[in-house]
């Protein structure tokens, strides 16, 4: 049996513009901007030879279909006979804007490539061509695989998308509260997408003549008031945050994330929104052991 573990950090999206290539899916992504976040997902990959292809899925301790990550996994081993089995940890939920449903598909494909043999670009493009394909995400995959806070001047993965990345050491608070934003229903909603496109195009080229972290909060706020993608309760609260401090809402998620002075921020945060302090990854996925080869 061969081995390999891999971590990918979870990718925040402050503001974003879909931009779809219907010819090539390494083409297709998204303009905006964002940060990647030391929570994430650590992925252990095992695989033994065997006469058919079997995959085992389980996240977090739970067996599924799993689909973004089983794409992604069937896109690298092709028609070849392996027994494969994917232990994914989640260090935060699904559905809340955190990038995890890419960091799971990224983690697991760079464990998958270590132990084939194959270079890193080829577990990146897997697990985009499975986030695009499922419609969960656009820009996720990508940037979570360089980290940092970043602006994504162009999009899809290299060599054709375009990255500006800024390394920053702030920690971030995350607010979970209850409920969730469908990101496939937000991405196969064509007249939302037609007015996020809009707005997120102003935006990215705003950000990218002052690249800086507090111009990607800014105008993560203002891409967040302009497109009515957050709730009452959440534009309220943020509102109240950004009087002294930033925050604007993850894309696309009933979240918030924030940078300032943390217990000040906390106030302003109600009992029932779930709070966690996280740091930037400036690293980006990587393997976490070298196993041996086939």
């Amino acid at each position: 049996m061969n081995k390999a573990v891999a971590f990918a950090p979870g990718h925040i999206s402050g503001f974003f513009q879909p931009l779809i290539d219907k010819t090539n899916v390494d083409k297709t992504g998204s303009r905006g901007a964002g940060v990647c976040i030391s929570h994430g997902a650590t992925t252990t990959v095992c695989l033994e030879k065997d006469n058919e292809q079997h995959l085992d899925i389980i996240v977090n301790g739970k067996n599924g279909d799993f689909t973004v990550t089983q794409k992604a996994i069937k896109l690298l081993l092709g028609d070849r006979q392996f027994n494969v089995t994917v232990n994914v940890c989640l260090d935060l939920p699904v559905g809340q804007g955190f990038g995890m449903s890419a960091a799971s598909a990224l983690s697991s494909s760079l464990a998958l490539t270590k132990i084939l043999g194959k270079p890193q670009k080829n577990a990146v493009q897997a697990a985009h061509q499975a986030e695009v394909e499922h419609h969960t995400g656009l820009g996720d995959v990508a940037t979570s695989a360089i980290g940092g806070f970043e602006i994504r001047e162009k999009p899809g993965i290299p060599p054709f998308g375009k990255i500006h990345k800024i390394d920053e050491d702030s920690p971030l608070l995350l607010g979970l509260f209850p409920g969730s934003i469908s990101t496939r229903d937000v991405l196969t909603n064509t007249n939302k997408i037609d007015a996020i496109s809009r707005i997120g195009k102003e935006c990215t080229n705003s950000a990218i003549k002052n690249p800086m972290v507090n111009t990607i909060f800014h105008y993560s706020y203002y891409f967040t008031k302009k497109t009515n993608l957050a709730s009452d309760q959440l534009r309220l609260i943020l509102q109240k945050i950004n009087e002294t401090d930033q925050a604007s809402m993850c894309m696309l998620g009933h979240s918030l994330f924030a940078k300032g002075k943390l217990h000040r921020i906390k106030k302003q945060i109600p009992s029932s929104v779930t709070i966690i302090e996280t740091d930037v990854d400036n690293l980006g996925a990587r393997v976490l052991n070298s196993p041996s080869n086939f």
